[in-house]
């Protein structure tokens, strides 16, 4: 089994068992912008205790590494934990989702995206824009300012005022003027 049909395996278990999910991180950018390379799967997932015995079900011990204390202690901090397949050696990151206005808003604000033949959820091209210039204000990390530059460069139906209101919520309102003033140099 290769990369591609463990993602396709994850997502279609994540579906059938009805865990809300959505793809985040490099793979999203490559969907809404600029292809790029990654070395993880970034899946947000809304899920309480009693949902980690779900996940024994989809990650195996055969197949995958699973820590159910990890992702016990990640439910309980709001954290991140962490599958591997051993196969493939794919690290499949599952953040889990902020219990808050911004990650309900993230939820509801998904959008399906064809992705590997299949049609799965993808964060909103906005929310992963705001989600990039927040890891950009904490890590002043270029690859996330590039990847939300290519992002708002990409998609031309892009919620604006969505975007204001919530860069100025965050405190990344500079870094979204900065995006949009590097956008029209670049065109």
């Amino acid at each position: 089994m290769g990369e591609a049909e463990v993602i396709k395996k994850v997502i279609k278990d994540l579906e059938r068992l009805k865990i809300p999910y959505f793809v985040t991180g490099g793979f999203a950018v490559s969907v809404w912008g600029r292809i790029r390379t990654t070395h993880d799967l970034d899946v947000i997932v809304a899920v309480s205790l009693k949902d980690i015995e779900i996940f024994k079900e989809i990650f195996n011990i055969t197949d995958f590494y699973f820590s159910k204390e990890a992702a016990k202690q990640a439910v309980l901090a709001k954290t991140t934990f962490n599958v591997i397949h051993h196969e493939t050696g794919l690290k499949i990151d599952f953040w889990i989702l902020r219990n808050d206005v911004f990650g309900k808003f993230q939820l509801r604000r998904r959008k399906r995206a064809k992705f590997l033949d299949r049609s799965i959820y993808f964060i909103s091209p906005e929310d992963l824009i705001l989600i990039k210039l927040q890891w950009y204000k904490e890590s002043e990390s270029e690859r996330h300012y590039f990847d939300a530059l290519s992002i708002y460069q990409t998609q031309k139906m892009l919620n604006k005022k969505y975007l204001e209101r919530w860069a100025e919520i965050q405190g990344t309102m500079k870094f979204l003027e900065r995006i949009k003033k590097d956008v029209k140099i670049l065109l």
